[in-house]
């Protein structure tokens, strides 16, 4: 046999086959619809579309270096596995989707992609809030490489009403909320001798189980509640949080009047799961900022006498947020800054002082209360009344030395409930708010330094379940 005949026929045949294999590949380039360069290169004139309330129409212009569709091609060797692209008319939901109803569809967009140019139409909206649609475009693989988002404006016009989810949540809030302060209003009267009770006064052990209830209604409240409205500001109903958070600003500032260093609940956060303890300060700056933040959020009407409906509850006048503002500058000694809040309820005019006590609802009603029958049997509670937005201005009056007006404001409250005043401003508003059970009557003795205290006792203890639970927590002193 010639082996070098053989040895230069197999290199010929291998030189061949490596030739013909080449030529193929040259051959079939760029016939491969599912290839896509490496360096794909898409410009869009704008990647984000904002379209008012009303119906209106867009063009974006796409520019790329490859094929794009709005039509994502099948993988013929695909396994089957589910497609975690969002689907083209994504829209945001929420945790609280029948909060409100009366609404229309959601957003209606129709769009075209046609010669590199994406046109967009939309309808007019049918939602108070702020919708979202996000448009993909595919290369011929089928991967999404470019995203064009579509935003349509809510109509504020559009008139809502609760859904049943919607009035259980706002009636459980309003329902512990009222609790809350109900426990914290009846051993605030024990404590100042208003009313009597053995197992409630001064000094209070860290082991009295009222004052161990009342701290921990509190923060169940503010916990719950706390969590409504961080679920509700992260969703398509926003403009319902502010309800909320004034809820939890009135039992923080109450908090910490009675015990000074309490700790702000996150609402992302396990109804629960507590919070650090933090000094009265870094509170009272805290909720201030998000008073601050909410102030436009309130309806300027009289204030309902009492509680009607969620709905009716829902829309919480702006007197409310009034008396917080001040009431909160006022546990900062900031009694000028608390007077024009006050003075703005006087000239509007809505309310008068009652004649008899500030339990019942009547027209000097701000906000009421309706006790639980284990706090105070068939009692309800003027919380925030006329007489106490007079008596506060009277208070502020006489921080900022104007005595005369103060003792012109003290009298309309004592004429009209038809008890003797000393002509010692200060004095008859201690005897005013004590006689009538106005709340904040412990509030108004310590920022005044009046009762019969030591100066510890201008604080109550930090419940000692709390201390054992949270060991971070620090006693207050004197205890």
């Amino acid at each position: 046999m010639d082996y070098k005949f053989l040895i230069t026929l197999i290199v010929s045949l291998t030189i061949f086959s490596a030739c013909r294999e080449d030529a193929l590949e040259e051959a079939g380039a760029g016939v491969d619809s599912n290839e896509t360069p490496d360096n794909v290169k898409i410009t869009l004139s704008q990647d984000v579309v904002n379209f008012s309330k009303d119906r209106g129409s867009a063009s974006v212009t796409v520019t790329s270096n490859v094929p794009l569709s709005l039509e994502k091609v099948k993988d013929e060797s695909d396994s089957g596995d589910l497609d975690m692209t969002p689907d083209d008319s994504y829209v945001i939901e929420s945790l609280y989707e029948n909060f409100f109803v009366g609404e229309g569809g959601p957003i209606k967009c129709d769009y075209t992609f046609v010669n590199n140019m994406l046109d967009i139409r939309v309808d007019k909206s049918e939602k108070r809030g702020l919708q979202s649609v996000s448009i993909p475009l595919y290369d011929m693989k089928g991967e999404c490489q470019a995203r064009v988002t579509v935003n349509l404006a809510g109509d504020p016009d559009i008139k809502l009403q609760l859904g049943k989810d919607g009035e259980a949540v706002v009636a459980s809030a309003y329902s512990l909320f009222s609790k809350a302060l109900s426990g914290l209003c009846y051993v605030e009267r024990c404590y100042t001798g208003l009313y009597d009770n053995h197992e409630i006064t001064c000094p209070l052990r860290a082991d009295n189980p009222y004052c161990s209830n009342a701290y921990n209604d509190a923060y169940t409240a503010i916990s719950s509640i706390e969590r409504c409205a961080y679920t509700l500001e992260n969703s398509k109903f926003p403009e319902a949080a502010p309800y909320f958070k004034l809820l939890n600003v009135i039992l923080y500032t109450e908090m910490v009047n009675k015990w000074g260093r309490i700790g702000v609940v996150d609402g992302s956060s396990e109804i629960g799961s507590g919070a650090s303890q933090q000094s009265a300060e870094e509170t009272l700056s805290y909720i201030e900022t998000r008073l601050d933040n909410i102030s436009n959020s309130f309806t300027d009407r009289k204030a309902d006498r009492e509680y009607v409906s969620a709905s009716a509850a829902l829309d919480i006048s702006k007197d409310v947020w009034r008396m917080a503002k001040a009431n909160l500058h006022m546990a900062r000694g900031q009694y000028s800054q608390a007077m024009p809040y006050l003075q703005q309820i006087v000239d509007s005019k809505r309310y008068s002082i009652s004649a008899g006590n500030e339990h019942a609802a009547n027209d000097g009603t701000i906000l009421h209360l309706t006790a639980p029958d284990w706090i105070m049997s068939g009692q309800t509670i003027g919380y925030y009344t006329y007489t106490d937005v007079l008596l506060m201005l009277a208070e502020c009056s006489v921080a900022v030395g104007e005595s005369t007006e103060a003792a012109s404001l003290i009298n309309q409250v004592a004429t009209k409930k038809g008890v003797a005043v000393s002509g010692n401003n200060i004095g008859d508003i201690d005897m005013l708010r004590g006689s009538q059970l106005i709340p904040g009557y412990f509030a108004f003795q310590k920022r005044n330094k009046l009762g019969k205290y030591d100066d510890y006792q201008y604080l109550w203890p930090i419940p000692y379940d709390q201390i054992v639970r949270f060991p971070d927590f620090t006693q207050n002193p004197g205890y």
